[in-house]
């Protein structure tokens, strides 16, 4: 098992007008703009919840999720590499403890995006009832 520790980073259409990256908070409860308030996940949680933590955007006409990557998991050192001190004047300031951040730019979110993790697909597994024994 790995020790690696990964951010899920939330581009939503909305989201992606705002001056920092979305992060999901602990537990999958909440977003943030901070590194340090984030949560850090596992490739295995990651694995288990392939179709939560990393989805595609919905698209109506072909009523799939086929669009450009939503949310997905882009492992915590490249996030913390391009962490940077949030505005602390202005409409975009944060109060203590909102640092560090990653600035939101189509730069920044096409370099997480092809950093992303892609969940291993899950195993078959087999029937309860057979235990293997034939």
């Amino acid at each position: 098992m790995s020790d690696q520790r990964f951010f899920v980073v939330d581009f939503r259409k909305g989201w992606t007008r705002q001056p920092y990256i979305t992060l999901w908070g602990p537990d999958s409860r909440g977003y943030n703009w901070s590194l340090s308030h984030a949560g850090r996940y596992t490739a295995e949680e990651l694995d288990r919840s392939a179709g939560y933590h990393t989805r595609r955007r919905y698209v109506a006409s072909r009523g799939a999720y086929v669009g450009p990557w939503e949310r997905f998991g882009v492992p915590c050192e490249v996030l913390e590499r391009l962490g940077s001190e949030p505005d602390t004047e202005g409409r975009w300031r944060l109060e203590n403890g909102g640092r560090p951040i990653v600035r939101n730019s189509a730069a920044v979110r096409k370099l997480l995006t092809a950093k992303r993790y892609v969940p291993k697909p899950a195993e078959a597994n087999p029937h309860p009832l057979s235990g293997g024994n034939a």
